[in-house]
């Protein structure tokens, strides 16, 4: 095989100019080139990270604003054959003689998508150890193992969905929480209103477990983009309207704040409440030598 480098190609990488002013952009404006240059090398990266993929769902949302004044809707009506009329509208897209209907849904997904994986990125380790090798070190020869306790200890030290429900549940503020409570909500839609026992049965969750189930199911919208190409859209239209919508769903309340600016405030939390612990952490590694 002929190894002629001029024969080859290679990916090429790409690199931020200047990462420290994306982060201070689209994270926290005090942030400084002193903060960052005392970070270890694991959360320079996940801020790095964190700007980087919150400028690029900038675009993503500008170029689909864009997009949008380009759009036209029609409307179809067919019969069912229980009788009922149903109606359907159709987009459309032209743009140079493409059609991009559809866009603007799918650009909507993919931002929930990524927002999602901010939060897996805040709250991932940087090893993540061989469940086999784990399991070796924690079994001991003629002593039947605790499956459960074993599993529940894997699962609390190193499973992402753990953590990833952690981000909600322990690591936002109060104020946020309060933010998630007040305009989303997790229930059973069915027949284009929300079921009566599923109602009452959010409102009788205490303020952690409503939390933790918003949590759960922004963690599954993540992993059934990732596994299962499901996409997840921003919720936008009125229970009334969903005609095909059935099923668990996340709700959002009309007139609060979009999904996506909940989720960005919870990821600026996230990557400044980084910064401040980092700092801490060198403050008493100081004092203790």
């Amino acid at each position: 095989m002929d190894w002629n480098p001029d024969k080859w190609l290679a990916p090429r990488r790409v690199e931020t100019p200047d990462i420290v002013t994306d982060i201070a952009q689209y994270i926290d404006n005090s942030f400084s080139r002193d903060a960052f240059a005392r970070m270890d090398p694991e959360n320079q990266n996940k801020l790095t990270v964190l700007a980087e993929r919150l400028e690029f769902i900038e675009h993503l949302s500008a170029v689909s604003k864009i997009m949008q004044k380009h759009k036209s809707v029609t409307s179809v009506e067919t019969s069912l054959c229980n009788g009922t009329i149903r109606r359907i509208e159709k987009y459309s897209i032209m743009i140079s003689g493409h059609e991009f209907a559809g866009f603007d849904f799918d650009t909507d997904a993919l931002i929930i998508y990524l927002l999602l994986t901010c939060i897996d990125t805040v709250k991932g380790q940087p090893k993540h150890p061989n469940a086999f090798e784990w399991l070796k070190t924690k079994c001991s020869t003629g002593c039947p193992p605790d499956w459960d306790a074993l599993s529940d200890e894997y699962e609390r030290d190193y499973g992402l969905s753990r953590r990833f429900r952690q981000a909600f549940t322990v690591d936002c503020s109060q104020e946020l929480q309060g933010t998630l409570m007040e305009n989303l909500a997790v229930a059973i839609i069915a027949s284009q209103r929300v079921k009566n026992e599923s109602a009452e049965a959010w409102a009788k969750r205490s303020a952690g477990e409503k939390v933790q189930h918003i949590a759960s199911e922004l963690y599954s919208i993540r992993s059934q983009f990732t596994h299962a190409s499901f996409r997840s859209f921003s919720p936008d239209i009125p229970v009334a309207r969903s005609l095909d919508v059935e099923g668990k769903v996340l709700l959002q309340r009309v007139g609060g704040p979009p999904l996506r600016t909940v989720l960005k405030n919870v990821i600026k939390h996230l990557a400044v409440k980084l910064v401040i612990e980092q700092s801490q952490g060198q403050q008493q590694e100081a004092a203790d030598g």
